[in-house]
């Protein structure tokens, strides 16, 4: 039994070492896809500071810097991204990166949430009309 077990183990290892000689991808060695992209007022254009950007498939996430600006590293395939910030409504776009497209950039423009909780009360502007 013992032997028998040796060879099938000798002969697993010889042939994953035979499949690379064959330029078949090894997954460790395949480069990861960076998706990168932009947070903006739909309104005014200006940067949105803090919002979080939410791969959901793979549940990573990064904050957008003071020029709005976010990177994700991600592996090869389709994803939702999903942009979210306290002051302003979520907005979910989907994306797709591939060995032939490795780098996407997109773009999120978020509206501003005109209700906005602060300090557990509603605050929600009034029209003077």
């Amino acid at each position: 039994m013992r032997l028998s077990l040796s060879l099938v183990l000798t002969a697993t290892l010889t042939l994953g070492g035979l499949f690379g000689c064959f330029g078949l991808p090894d997954e460790s060695l395949i480069p990861p896809a960076v998706i990168s992209g932009i947070v903006l007022d739909s309104a005014s254009g200006d940067a949105v500071i803090g919002a979080t950007i939410l791969v959901e498939e793979l549940e990573l996430s990064a904050l957008s810097d003071v020029e709005g600006r976010f990177r994700i590293t991600v592996p090869y395939g389709s994803y939702f991204l999903k942009a979210t910030h306290l002051d302003y409504y979520d907005k979910t776009l989907s994306v797709e990166v591939t060995a032939d497209h490795a780098l996407a950039d997109v773009e999120f423009r978020l509206t501003q949430n005109e209700s906005i909780r602060r300090d557990n009360e509603l605050i929600t502007p009034v029209s003077t009309d």
